[in-house]
């Protein structure tokens, strides 16, 4: 079932467990003043989310039209939008696009991205672990958390994405030995910081799988009482060119259970997932297929949502080597996921709740 009578099964069942469900995944250490809050879907139950970006791997940007050809791709709405709010343009809450993404009955998701330029690989200068962690920051973090509170939605928000990786700047790789530690209160001092001013925030702590050589993700763990969600990212090939890549499924057989291990009874979500639709080495729909008959299928009962990463950037000079993960470019690969998607517990439709920080 799709259209508009998979949206209206989706918005029963959610009615019905917003009316019976008590209060679950309120954010860390209260807050939200009454704002409707982002619920845990039902047992089976997964939301549906995707990074809708146009060409150009610029992570912020996420528009009506890629979010349109997405859906129309895939046959179903999303609950979710993920995109970066990059502190490297401005510190101010992104109001417009997460305006028109809550005027399209979904939550935006933000990936909130304290560093000074794209580049990865590099020790970041200002944005500092050290600095989060001292608050010299605060009244940026404030003045982002009163433009999530003022938007009148539920957030979803990650900070330190990936950090069990060796690219970004606040992992280990490149914020020398004291960086989980410093990781850890950062993380704890900007949830506290949010929490204060009453925004609905639900926090993502956002690995990715596998853990770079010598880093477990362990280590960052900044405690139960300031995270809601885990997440994962876990990818296919994500250029033509690449080669190797680790089998999703199996993946997520080894990594779910050490984070259920670290914080039992947390939902967890793939935050992001996806796979080059160009590459040689890969069949799309082969991978797709496998990913969601795990996700869609409750091998992992744990796993509550996931965002397809939806979108084209540049490696090179060379257009023929541009990363293409947009599933409107694949029409195989769309018909398989709108296949997979025709199932009433693929949640297009955010369950709210009004509530205090129960």
């Amino acid at each position: 079932m799709t259209g508009a009578g998979a949206w209206l099964t989706n918005w029963s069942v959610a009615m019905s467990i917003a009316a019976c469900t008590p209060p679950r995944g309120s954010s860390p250490q209260g807050g939200g003043g009454g704002k409707p809050r982002l619920q845990i879907p039902p047992a089976g139950a997964v939301y549906h989310g995707v990074h809708a970006g146009a060409a150009g791997g610029y992570e912020d940007r996420v528009d009506p039209a890629a979010l349109d050809a997405y859906e129309s791709a895939v046959g179903r709405k999303v609950a979710w939008v993920y995109f970066s709010s990059e502190w490297r343009k401005s510190r101010a809450f992104p109001t417009e696009t997460a305006a028109w993404i809550h005027s399209r009955g979904a939550v935006p998701f933000l990936r909130l991205m304290l560093r000074s330029s794209l580049d990865v690989h590099v020790v970041e200068p200002l944005f500092t672990l050290e600095a989060i962690a001292r608050g010299d920051f605060d009244d940026d973090l404030r003045a982002w958390a009163d433009g999530a509170r003022a938007l009148g939605s539920p957030v979803l928000v990650e900070w330190g994405t990936e950090m069990n990786g060796d690219w970004f700047a606040w992992s280990a790789r490149w914020s020398g030995d004291a960086a989980p530690d410093q990781f850890r209160r950062a993380y704890r001092r900007m949830v506290r910081i949010m929490a204060e001013r009453q925004a609905p925030l639900s926090w993502v702590f956002h690995i990715h799988v596998p853990d770079a050589e010598g880093e477990r993700f362990e280590r960052y763990w900044p405690g139960d009482d300031v995270v809601d969600w885990t997440g994962l990212s876990c990818y296919g090939p994500q250029t033509p060119t690449q080669d190797s890549w680790p089998d999703f499924a199996q993946t997520l057989d080894e990594y779910i259970p050490r984070v259920l291990a670290l914080a039992p009874g947390k939902p967890i979500m793939v935050a992001e997932l996806g796979t080059d639709v160009r590459n040689p080495h890969v069949d799309p729909v082969r991978w797709a297929t496998q990913a969601f008959d795990g996700l869609l299928g409750n091998r992992w009962p744990s796993v509550r949502g996931f965002a397809w990463w939806s979108e084209s950037w540049p490696n090179d000079d060379r257009r023929a080597n541009d990363s293409e993960l947009r599933v409107d470019r694949a029409p195989a690969l769309a018909a398989a996921l709108r296949g997979r998607f025709a199932t009433p517990l693929l949640l297009d439709r955010p369950i709210l709740r009004v509530g205090h920080g129960e």
